[in-house]
């Protein structure tokens, strides 16, 4: 039996614009529809809204507003999914491993491929739609 693919909101809170402008042209090219946040207010709003989220943060954002963003993408949208996506340079490193101790879902290093964009949405919304089919069966 086919389960019905159930469509998560995807936000970027992406400071760098180059960044920003590849993985939303990417995501388009594959009808999966973003939502960005300018700001920090912005991105609490969204997740408030829609808790059952994917968010792409870059390191950029993460480096700006600390590691406190994680705790508050947490208590705006405790299922929401968190993606790094980071450079590969050294300075990103404890970031990255700090990030993911405190319930990161998973990090990207630049450049980033088409591929590991795509399957991480892809697993995220099909645990999603798993999760409701065997809800409803209760």
């Amino acid at each position: 039996m086919l389960l019905p693919m159930v469509v998560t909101a995807l936000v970027l809170f992406v400071q760098d614009a180059e960044a920003l402008f590849t993985l939303r042209d990417f995501l388009d090219q594959h009808q999966l529809p973003t939502i960005a946040a300018d700001t920090l207010a912005d991105l609490i709003q969204i997740l408030k809204a829609g808790p059952e989220t994917t968010v792409f943060v870059d390191c950029q954002a993460l480096q700006t507003f600390g590691l406190g963003l994680l705790a508050k993408i947490r208590v705006a949208a405790p299922p929401a999914r968190l993606v790094l996506l980071c450079s590969r340079t050294h300075q990103h490193r404890h970031l990255i491993r700090e990030a993911m101790a405190l319930g990161a879902y998973a990090c990207v290093l630049a450049p980033y491929q088409d591929y590991e964009v795509l399957t991480l949405v892809r697993l995220n919304q099909s645990r999603k739609s798993v999760k409701r089919a065997t809800s409803r069966k209760r």
